[in-house]
């Protein structure tokens, strides 16, 4: 009796483990990332337009590039917020009251403002993120992260956290706002 039990016990085990397994919804590869404009508002005399980053997961997001893309026909002219060699700021790029979200882990998902280009009566914001890896395929690349920096000859204590701390990126992706015109009423902030 006991072995008819357990074999039953294994049977119904198996064929839950493979239903689970067969019916376990899908996640695509690359989650879903997009670019939305938030809002519009007037900083010390200078129209901005602020932007957020949003996904559908909570990895970590690296902000790579911005630019200002002026769509006036006919021409189509690109501002970068980083240009030259070696690379300097463009003035008056950001909003007055924000720093760049460049390469800063901290501000990937936070609300960035653009200077509103006053030259163009259509544009759009064209951004480059990368997202971090997620948590299975972080931790499967800390290893070798973790041995380079101790051949390295950097300390015990600094190569564990900076592994764990590391960016791992996967392929950068291109975002696109919608497009943005000059012609909207602006509100303004206090």
């Amino acid at each position: 009796m006991n072995r008819r039990r357990t074999l039953l016990l294994v049977i119904v085990g198996l064929g839950l483990a493979s239903g689970v397994f067969l019916f376990w919804p899908e996640h695509p590869h690359q989650p879903v990332v997009a670019l939305k404009m938030v809002r519009r508002a007037v900083e010390q005399g200078k129209p901005v337009v602020f932007f957020r980053v949003e996904t559908a997961d909570n990895r970590r997001i690296q902000i790579t590039e911005v630019a200002k893309i002026i769509e006036d026909p006919p021409t189509r002219s690109v501002e970068y917020a980083v240009s030259g060699v070696p690379p300097k700021p463009a003035p008056n790029f950001w909003a007055p009251s924000q720093t760049s979200p460049i390469m800063s882990l901290r501000s990937g998902r936070s609300e960035f403002g653009v200077v509103v280009p006053t030259n163009a009566s259509i544009w759009r914001v064209q951004v480059t993120v990368c997202l971090d890896l997620p948590i299975w395929e972080r931790l499967s690349a800390m290893p070798s992260t973790w041995s380079y920096m101790r051949k390295s000859g950097i300390a015990f204590p600094r190569t564990e956290t900076a592994a764990w701390n590391a960016f791992y990126n996967n392929h950068p992706q291109e975002l696109y706002s919608d497009p943005i015109t000059n012609g909207v009423a602006i509100e303004v902030t206090k």
